[in-house]
């Protein structure tokens, strides 16, 4: 992609938002200087140093996307991360 493109590629969003300490140490050594996952909370307060939370928002209605917007989705975290961090 990188020659297709012309530009260096250093973020990765992983599929499915299914991750897990090996596969950030794996991407990590291959070169991806920032990782999203698909689990919401604060972008700045990383699971790991790498590794940055999000938000989804596409398909939130107007009520949603204003709880969202106050952190309201951040109390889901707990079930996020149980179906999206594989040990």
């Amino acid at each position: 992609m990188e020659s297709i493109l012309g530009n260096n590629i250093d973020t990765i969003c992983f599929p499915y938002g299914r991750f897990n300490s090996q596969v950030v140490s794996n991407a990590s050594k291959v070169g991806y200087k920032i990782q999203y996952c698909s689990m919401p909370g604060f972008y700045y307060n990383d699971i790991y140093r790498a590794v940055k939370k999000r938000s989804l928002v596409q398909f939130a209605q107007i009520r949603e996307f204003k709880a969202i917007l106050k952190g309201g989705d951040h109390l889901l975290y707990l079930w996020y991360f149980i179906k999206h961090y594989r040990l």
